[in-house]
Formats: C-alpha cells, structure tokens, sequence
C-alpha cells in the first residue's frame, strides 16, 4: 500500500468499531419494543428520533476517527503517535480545521438532541424520587448540551486541538457510560435468570454491587478518553496498590480484599453449619425448642467472630497497633455505650442461663406474649394481637418477668360463678364440680375444687379452680365451663342473678304537684308515673331521686374474673388481652 492508503487502512478498523458499536448501543438503549423493563425512561414517540440521532453521532465519530488517524493531522486526545513522530498530512492546518468544523456541526446537533433527551429523564420518571441512573443520566445530558454548543464555537475561534479534544472525548465518554448501563441490565437478568424470576431480584443488593464494580473498573478507561497516558495509569496503580498508613496499619486494596473475601467465606459456612444443626443435628437430639435456639444463635456468634479474627490475621493486619485506639473506645462504650452494652451482656446471660426460650409464654411489664426471638441486643415477644414488641434484654435482666410455660405446661384456671340467695349451696357445689372434672385438661390430681368465696351484693359467689395440664387451652377450657353452667343451671332451676335495684323518692308530693301542673292530656299519677310526668313536662325538682342497692337477690349475668397472682392462667392463644372472665383471673 501507499504512503496515504496504509495509514488509511490501519484507522479503518478503529472507525469500524466505532460505528458499529455506536450504532448498537444507540438501538439497544432506545429501543421500540420493551420486553420486561425499560432501560430508560423515554416516551415511545421520541424514541425514534433519538435512536437515530445517536446513530448519525456514530457515524460521525467514525468519520472523525478515520481521517484524523489517516489524512488529517491528528489532534485532541490523539495529538502524537505512539513513536513521538508527527503525523504526516494530505491537508494543512487551516484546511483541517476546516474539514473538522464540517464534521463536528452536524456532530454537535446530534449531540445535543441525544443530550436534550436524557436531561429530561427526571421528568420522564414521573415519580417524586427519581431512580440514580435516572438522575446520573439527565446530568450527563446538561453537561452534554453544554458540549455541543461550546465545540463548534470554540473551533470557528481557531482553537482546533482543545475543541476536538473536548467535543469527541464527551462523545466517547457517552458512549461508556451507554456501555455501563446495558452491561449493568445484562449482569441483572442473569440474576433474575439465576433466580427463576424471583419477585425483587432484579433490585437485589448483588446487582448494585457488581454494578459499582463495573463503574469504578472502568475509571481507567474514561482516564485514557480524557488525555491520560498508560505510563501514567501505570503509576497511579503502583500507587493505590501500595496502599497508605492509618494508625500505624497498612491498608491496600489487596489487604482489604483480603479481609473481604476471607470474611465472607467464614460468614457463609457459619450460616452453613448453622442451618445444618437447626434443621439435622438439634432435632435429633432431646434439647427442647427453647436450647436448640439458643445454641443455635450463640453457635452464629462464635463463628462470625472467628470469621472476623481471621479475616484480619489473613489481610496482615497487626492488632497490637490498635491497642491505644481500642483502649480510647474502651472508655467511649463505658460511658456513652452502656446501654448498649448492658443489653449485650444481658443477651449472653439470656443465652447461657434460659430464664426464658424460644416458645415461652412470658409477661414483661404490660407486655404478654410468646417468645419469638432472643437476640443479643434485645428479645422479640410475639402478643396475642400478633403484634412484636422490642424488649431489650437488660429489662428482662433486671424487671421481674412472668414465665406461664417455663419447665411444664400446667397452669391454673379460676372460674366464677354466682347464684342467687336462695340456692342450695351443696347442690350448686356438686353440680360445678362435677361440670370442672368433666373437662378433658383438667387434672386429677390435684383435682378441682369448687369454693363458696362470700355473700355478695347480688348473690351466693362461687369459685372453680382446677389445674390444667396445658394451660394454653385456659381460655378454651374456662369458655366451655361456663356454657356447662348456663345449661345445667337451667335444668335444675338455679338462678344466675341479674343485678336489681331499688328507686324510693325522698319527695313524691312535689312530684304530685308537678303532674297536676302539667298540660292537658296527662292527669295526676304517683309514684314512678308522677316521675316520669314530671321530667316530661320539664319541671325543675332538685334531689328527687336516690339510688341503694337492695338486700334482695341479683347477681351477674357474665361474671367476671379476678386476678389470680398465684398460678397463672390459660387461654387457647388467641388473644391475651381480653382475658378478663377466661382464665380469670390471669393476666391472659
């Protein structure tokens, strides 16, 4: 080949690359047909018009990258040959300067109708809080805007090499930056695939991760795009691989990548044994729920610490040279951490001793309900209304705490019952004995007994106390004893008495006289019917009536319970907090 068609040949790949690749990534960013998600954000009307701007920047980057490699002298990034020779020309300076302004005004329209699209990716989103790549792109597109105007304007003042430079290094630096986005979707659609389509994968944490990896391996790149030379990317490298002091600690990447990888290797097989010894191991052994969770989250913390002791010892950081450092936190956490680290400490007495595990029926303060999980920090009560309330382990350290199923499932249930006046004691005993030993829970020995507690108000006050052998059935147990009650009460003609009072008026001539007065339609009444003539009509009479129990018969319909400070109660789980008449009396 020639003098001028050799180094016209050698561009011809580079050119190639670029208009193609160009072209590729400009019909697979702004595609028309959306399978699953959208790339960017653009409406479908303005699509087309930007794909094809995108592809005309192409060929004009490759049009540029052809001549200025070939026929043209070289400038901007590409300003010497790697040999140090200059490049030899067709045309002169001035001619050149020319031929790049012609190419670089159609450039910049391009440019700047891609450009014009992206900053307006925010408002494509629609939402209130934009996506990152959302906003990273529409501040690309204004610095980009800014770029097609100035290029051409500094060109036509004669400043040729620092226009090109500039103009085709944003062009360059839009096309990686595309590269980046469609690298970052094809690396999220192999998770998902990996996945099977699981529902939030794609805005998994793994994702973002090798998405920032992407970005800061290709920092060299837009290194090189904006004038560095490999020599000096060279150095640079030496430089961060060299690492720097902290504390009399070397920190390198490799040191931190080390520590990293050696860590999460120790996480992972912690995770691992652990899942084997809750799901293989512990079930086969006779430990009840409550240890198998205990050794099962105290297990996890010794491995993570051993994780972390040999993620330093491996990344050849020396723990002596931390010693001052961790002496000055010593007396930080001692003062202003001691809450934090009382509920620690609380959490390894929790762990070690069991006061309480994993399954238990506690109550802490006004809060009742089942252990769910006992952490380090605090301890996770699952109530009745399947809410979870927080506890933090110092309180159930330091607090009394009620525990109903600690070592057996017996509790007792307290039940009672009133009759009026005029039952037979005895028969009313038998009867509600007899209705308590029928009940499938309720032990034997000891068995239930039934006590007459006092003469009230309304009636004859009776107790059942029975002891189940399962007191999370209380509720269940209580509710069936009472419609036996209800039943056998009715059979044998025993009154649960309702509460009756009885009304006197201090005043009743007042009240005669009042109805007298009244208007036409109403005569003269006494006693309650003068009453009520009298509130009708709307006359005034102060302290007319009083209310006094009466000595006569009445009772309860629902009696009620009360609290029970010895045993405990039972319910059937479903709901602690409105236990009042159920287990009568316990704070289920």
């Amino acid at each position: 080949f020639g003098r001028w068609t050799s180094p016209l040949l050698a561009a011809l790949p580079l050119a190639a690359f670029v208009l193609f690749a160009g072209r590729w990534l400009s019909t697979n960013l702004f595609t028309d047909q959306v399978v699953v998600y959208d790339t960017l954000t653009i409406p479908p009307e303005k699509r087309p018009g930007v794909r094809r701007a995108g592809s005309l920047l192409a060929a004009f980057a490759a049009a540029y990258f052809l001549l200025s490699h070939s026929l043209l002298p070289l400038s901007g990034w590409s300003a010497a040959r790697e040999d140090g020779a200059a490049s030899d020309s067709v045309f002169s300076d001035a001619g050149a300067g020319v031929i790049y302004l012609l190419l670089m005004i159609p450039a910049s329209v391009a440019l700047f109708r891609v450009a014009n699209i992206l900053r307006r990716l925010v408002q494509f989103d629609g939402t209130d809080a934009p996506t990152f790549r959302a906003r990273i792109m529409s501040l690309a597109g204004t610095l980009l805007r800014i770029v097609a105007i100035a290029g051409p304007v500094v060109l036509i003042v004669g400043m040729v090499n620092l226009a090109n430079a500039v103009f085709w290094s944003a062009v360059l630096s839009l096309t990686l930056i595309a590269a980046l986005v469609l690298l970052q979707d094809f690396v999220s659609d192999l998770y998902v695939m990996l996945l099977r389509g699981r529902e939030g994968a794609r805005n998994a944490l793994t994702p973002m991760l090798v998405g920032l990896l992407l970005i800061i391996a290709s920092l060299p790149l837009f290194a090189l795009i904006w004038g560095a030379s490999v020599t000096e990317l060279g150095e640079w490298r030496e430089r961060f691989m060299a690492g720097t002091q902290l504390g009399g600690i070397t920190l390198s990447p490799t040191a931190i990548l080390t520590f990293i990888i050696v860590f999460v290797i120790g996480f992972i097989a912690t995770r691992w044994v652990q899942s084997a010894m809750r799901t293989v191991i512990l079930p086969s052994t006779r430990l009840d729920e409550g240890a198998q969770s205990a050794a099962v989250s105290g297990l996890g913390y010794v491995g993570i610490f051993l994780a972390a002791l040999f993620a330093i010892t491996s990344a050849g950081i020396d723990l002596s040279a931390l010693a001052i450092v961790a002496g000055a936190l010593s007396v930080g956490i001692g003062f202003g951490l001691q809450n934090i680290v009382s509920n620690f400490v609380s959490g390894i007495i929790l762990l070690i001793e069991r006061p309480i595990s994993t399954g238990d029926w506690i109550q802490a303060g006004s809060h009742m309900g089942t252990v769910s999980d006992i952490s380090v920090r605090s301890t996770r009560i699952r109530t009745f209304d399947q809410t979870d309330v927080i506890v933090p382990n110092s309180d159930l350290i330091s607090q009394p705490v009620v525990n109903w199923t600690r070592g057996n499932l017996r509790g007792r249930i307290i039940v009672p019952v009133s009759v009026a006046y005029r039952s037979d004691t005895r028969k009313v005993q038998q009867m509600l004995l007899e209705i308590a030993e029928d009940q499938p829970t309720v032990l034997i020995d000891p068995g239930p007994a039934v006590l007459l507690m006092g003469f009230g108000a309304d009636g004859l006050n009776f107790e059942i106390r029975a002891i189940l052998s399962d007191i999370n059935g209380g509720m269940g147990v209580a509710s069936e004893i009472r419609h036996q009650i209800v039943a056998r009460f009715a059979e044998e003609g025993i009154e649960i008495p309702a509460a009756q009072r009885d009304i006197w008026l201090r005043n009743p001539e007042v009240l005669h006289d009042a109805a007298v007065a009244s208007p036409p339609g109403g005569g003269p009444v006494d006693g309650a019917s003068s009453t009520c003539t009298a509130q009708a009509s709307g006359t005034s009479a102060p302290a007319l009536l009083h209310k006094r129990p009466s000595a006569k018969d009445s009772g309860e319909l629902a009696p009620s319970a009360e609290p029970d400070t010895g045993d405990g109660d039972g319910g059937d789980g479903s709901d602690g907090a409105d236990s009042g008449g159920g287990v009568s009396d316990s704070p289920r």
